[in-house]
């Protein structure tokens, strides 16, 4: 039902006229190259430097952001493996967007390392979020032994593939802190 009415926001959402010229605004920002006409400082003078080398930067960083949280792992919280998760998603983001500025192979493996990290910190929360929902239709049931069953098996199967995942952690973060750092020559 909830993924039903999000999807029927979304759709409006795209149907309506802001879209469109959100869209357009878009384009003509781009095409103007308006990021040039800001005033000058500190933070914009990042816009006209060489991009492999900002880039760079910010991969190192959210690197190191992401090994030292990895470290921690075998006794995180359901909600630090969470805020992990969200911090590997960013690195893969960029790694991925940014792959062509390094030359892609090296980029699109270490990648791969980290969209397996992801995956399983993912398989780990999507069961945190199971069990609420699964506490959700118990109390809602009132006594329909079906619904009851079915919270039941909801939070069993979701527990049994989150502590799969969970063990298999260190593993991948060893496997992700061996990862070659693809920028570092640039």
């Amino acid at each position: 039902v909830r993924r039903v009415e999000a999807a029927a926001r979304v759709r409006a959402a795209l149907a309506s006229d802001r879209f469109p010229r959100l869209v357009l605004e878009i384009r003509r920002w781009l095409a103007r190259c308006a990021w040039r006409e800001q005033p000058l400082s500190a933070a914009s003078a990042a816009l006209f430097l060489p991009a492999r080398g900002w880039a760079a930067g910010r991969l190192a960083k959210r690197h190191r952001k992401t090994r030292k949280a990895m470290r921690e792992v075998a006794s995180a919280t359901p909600a630090e493996r969470h805020q992990l998760r969200i911090a590997a998603k960013k690195l893969r983001y960029a790694a991925e967007f940014t792959a062509a500025l390094f030359g892609g192979k090296p980029a699109r493996r270490y990648a791969r390392r980290l969209a397996k990290l992801q995956d399983a910190l993912g398989v780990a929360n999507d069961a945190r979020v199971a069990d609420a929902l699964a506490a959700e239709i118990a109390e809602s049931a009132g006594g329909d032994a079906d619904a009851l069953r079915a919270a039941g098996f909801l939070a069993g199967w979701s527990a049994h593939a989150a502590h799969e995942r969970i063990e298999r952690l260190p593993a991948l973060g060893e496997r992700f802190a061996k990862a070659k750092r693809y920028w570092k020559d640039a």
